[in-house]
C-alpha cells in the first residue's frame, strides 16, 4: 500500500467511524447535521430581517425616513440576538461537528475526485463547450 493510499484509508476511517462507541452517528453525519442547523439559523435570520424591512416599508407607506427609522429600531432590538444565534450555531458546528478536522480529511479523501473534475473541465473548455461536473 502506498503512502497516499494509507492516508486516504486513515481519512475514510476517520470520516466513517461512529463518534461514540456503540453510537450510530459517524463524524460526517454529525458534521452535516450541524452544518444544516447552521444554514437553517442563517436562513431564519435573513427571513427575519427581510420581514422586518418589508413591515417597516408597508407600515409607513411613502415616508422613507419613518420606514428607515422603524427598521433601525427593529435592528437595535433584534440584530444582536440574531448575530448571537448565528454565531452559536456556527461555533457548535466548528467545535462539536469537528469542522476543521472533517474538512481537512475531506480535502485528503476528495483530492482525486476534485482533480479529475478540474481536468474534465479543462477538456470541455478546450473543445469549446461549457462542461461542468
Amino acid at each position: 500500500m502506498t503512502e497516499e493510499q494509507k492516508v486516504y484509508e486513515r481519512g475514510m476511517t476517520y470520516l466513517s467511524t461512529p463518534i461514540n462507541k456503540g453510537g450510530s452517528k459517524t463524524t460526517v453525519e454529525l458534521y452535516t447535521e450541524l452544518q444544516a442547523a447552521y444554514s437553517t439559523v442563517v436562513s431564519a435570520k435573513a427571513q427575519a430581517f427581510r420581514e422586518a424591512r418589508e413591515y417597516a416599508d408597508a407600515s409607513h407607506g411613502k415616508d422613507i425616513e419613518a420606514a428607515n427609522a422603524a427598521f433601525s429600531a427593529w435592528l437595535d432590538e433584534n440584530a444582536f440576538a440574531w448575530r448571537n444565534r448565528v454565531q452559536a450555531a456556527y461555533m457548535n458546528w466548528v467545535v462539536t461537528g469537528r469542522k476543521e478536522e472533517v474538512e481537512f480529511w475531506f480535502a485528503i479523501v476528495d483530492q482525486e475526485t476534485a482533480m479529475s473534475r478540474i481536468e474534465l473541465s479543462k477538456v470541455g473548455r478546450s473543445l469549446g463547450t461549457r462542461f461542468f461536473v
